[in-house]
Order: structure tokens, then sequence, then C-alpha cells
């Protein structure tokens, strides 16, 4: 939990074929990998055989070297559409985003990766349980303050710590 000890809400539906495409990193709590990060993004493809979300993501280090990261999504629990897990398969180092959490015991490496909410069309707030990380998305590589400022707002509501939250080089002041 995070430190108003509220586990953050996620979405009621969740429709996996409208969230594919490309989402662009716009202020993020991030991971350590991501720290040194510009320019981020993450693209999204569902499977419909197996119902699963494919997902690459890229950005560009400090150094100027090109970071991908690929893996697969699912969601484990239909009553729960927007608490999807994640699991890294490029074969790089990837343990749980949250070791303390259990969402499939049986099967170990996976990572809760929650929908926070999202109008498919333009932004979207995915986190965690415990609100150490966060992802503000949105559809388009810029945005302004103000639109930010308003998804600031919800993610307040979810008890998130705005002071942690870095916001990326593509918000426009």
């Amino acid at each position: 939990m995070n430190k108003h000890n509220i586990i953050p809400a996620t979405i009621p539906f969740f429709d996996p074929k409208k969230y594919t495409g490309d989402w662009y990193s716009l202020a993020s709590m991030p991971l350590i990998y991501e720290k040194d990060c510009y320019r981020s993004m993450a693209n999204y493809s569902y499977d419909c055989i197996t119902g699963q979300i494919k997902l690459v993501n890229t950005c560009i280090k400090a150094d100027g070297t090109c970071y991908t990261r690929s893996g697969v999504g699912r969601i484990p629990d239909s009553e729960s559409p927007g608490k999807l897990i994640i699991k890294f398969t490029d074969g790089l180092p990837s343990g749980s985003l949250e070791p303390s959490v259990s969402t499939i015991p049986a099967d170990p490496g996976w990572s809760p990766y929650w929908i926070h909410w999202t109008d498919y069309d333009n932004y979207s707030i995915v986190g965690v349980p415990s609100g150490e990380f966060l992802w503000i998305l949105g559809r388009k590589k810029q945005t302004t303050a103000d639109n930010l400022f308003k998804l600031a707002t919800l993610i307040k509501t979810l008890g998130y710590d705005l002071n942690k939250i870095n916001i990326g080089k593509n918000v426009m002041v």
C-alpha cells in the first residue's frame, strides 16, 4: 500500500483490443532501469488466440543507446479486468515489480500492472498496488501542463505521492 494506506482502484472494465498501439510516457514514478531514459514508449498488441497482450517498451538512455524490453501481459481474473499482470520474456533480468504482492503464486516472475484509468484514445494511468510505480501514458508524444494537472488530480485520489512523479521532457509548459 502507498503512504495513505490506500490500495489504488482499477477500472471496472478493460478492453485489451482498444488499448493496442503506441503509448508514450508523459510522467512516471519509474522503475530503476527507466530512471535515465527519455522518449519512453510502449507498444501493445493483443493476441486474440491466446488472450495475451504483447508489449514492447523502448526508450533512449542517457548515453544515447536504445533500450528495449519485451514481454506479455494477461488478465488473470475476469472479475477484475483492470488488474493485469505482466512478465518480461526478453531474457533480461526480470523479477517481480513487487515481490511482496502475490498475484499468481503458481507463476513466479509475473508483476502487477494495474490500469487505474484510461479513455483509450488519449491518456492512461497505470500503476501497482503499493503505489511505488506509476506511469501516465499518452497516445501523443506530447501533452500540455494543463492536461497533466487534470490527470494529477485523479492520481492524487488514487493515493499516489505526487512529489515522486518525474515529469517527462515531452510535457509542454
